[in-house]
């Protein structure tokens, strides 16, 4: 439908039935989909001369380019957003750009740049009104401190991360951050109060079917069990959390998992 939208000269419908179908493709993560729906919604855009719905198909595509791997594509695609919105005067937009730059810099192993990017996002967009966005940075940013052993940084941001977006009605993100925070706990050798926050984390996630997200909630359960000395439940929590990786394309954490199983005496299949 958006080719055919595009090449019937219907240019502005075919981008707008991409954009509708965003929520589709971070919870789901159908990459060649994303790939292709926001390719031919970025083209409608470009054709039809809307450079601010040019920017929400960079954007959005690159968020699918990240996912799938293809780090200095994705960068490439936000940093041309974010010339055509300081072009255009878009503050708000530039500094939503920031965000998105943190997270190809920080997928391509440079922790360092992601999160001076991170904290420029988290003071530059609520300063331009996008209270919910200087959320998301702060979890970017708290994810950033767990995978650098600043425990006390990434509890700090993901908690503030949490509140801010349970304020803007945005229960998956805080869900995410709920995780994160159960990480953090997991890290400092708390498994109790770790399962409480993931738990509380995994009802949501799996409400929303994040199948990515609940695999990662359920393989940080895995881990609290193992740390309480149940082994039972952490192979079963392991098995769910491969399923689920496997599902949503995720060959890496998937790998982990079974080495996982595999020390816990359970040979998952390939």
């Amino acid at each position: 439908m958006i080719r055919r939208a595009r090449t019937a000269g219907l240019g502005p419908l075919g981008w707008q039935l991409a954009d509708a179908m965003w929520p589709l493709f971070p919870r789901r993560k159908h990459y060649d989909h994303w790939r292709a729906v926001h390719a031919e919604g970025l083209a409608a855009a470009q054709e039809a001369g809307d450079t601010a719905a040019e920017c929400r198909m960079l954007t959005s595509g690159g968020l699918g380019e990240l996912g799938a791997g293809r780090f200095d594509r994705a960068l490439e695609m936000f940093e041309r957003a974010a010339r055509i919105f300081a072009a255009r005067g878009d503050a708000r937009g530039e500094a939503r750009t920031l965000n998105y730059r943190g997270l190809a810099h920080q997928r391509a192993g440079r922790p360092a740049r992601a999160a001076e990017l991170f904290a420029r996002a988290a003071v530059e967009l609520p300063a331009c009104g996008d209270v919910r966005a200087g959320g998301l940075a702060r979890l970017n940013a708290a994810d950033v401190a767990l995978a650098t052993g600043l425990l006390d940084r990434a509890a700090a941001d993901a908690d503030a991360a949490r509140t801010t977006l349970l304020a803007a009605d945005d229960p998956y993100n805080a869900a995410r951050a709920t995780l994160l925070l159960g990480r953090v706990l997991l890290r400092r050798g708390a498994p109790e109060p770790a399962a409480d926050r993931l738990s509380e984390a995994l009802a949501v996630l799996r409400g929303v079917a994040a199948g990515y997200e609940t695999a990662r909630a359920l393989a940080s359960l895995a881990e609290a069990a193992e740390q309480l000395g149940r082994p039972d439940l952490a192979r079963r929590r392991y098995r769910e959390a491969l399923d689920l990786y496997l599902s949503v394309d995720r060959p890496e954490p998937a790998a982990a998992v079974r080495a996982r199983l595999a020390l816990l005496g359970d040979g998952a299949p390939d």
